[in-house]
């Protein structure tokens, strides 16, 4: 009887269970810069603190990422549901 053998990971993009481990990926990312960023909060760092904006702007990047994983077609579909448009609210910054 032949062992099974493990499929090799895809180069192409992951879909499926793959896109959901993707954005838990990315989102945990988030979460570890907002934690580092609370942290040097907690540790007396001002909010403008290079600690600080340092880690959000980690946090902003990881979030970022983590909006590009679903397709733009699904995304687009999802916004219009959020807020009645196709595109993303504008920055302030």
């Amino acid at each position: 009887m032949a062992e099974a053998q493990a499929e090799e990971p895809s180069s192409e993009e992951p879909t499926g269970d793959g896109l959901a481990r993707a954005a838990i990926a990315q989102l945990s990312y988030v979460a570890e810069a907002l934690v580092t960023a609370l942290e040097c909060i907690a540790a007396g760092h001002a909010a403008s603190s290079r600690e600080v904006v340092g880690a959000m702007i980690q946090a902003d990047a990881h979030l970022t990422e983590a909006l590009r994983i679903p397709s733009d077609d699904e995304f687009k579909t999802t916004l219009r549901a959020l807020w009645g448009r196709e595109e993303m609210p504008v920055r302030i910054r």
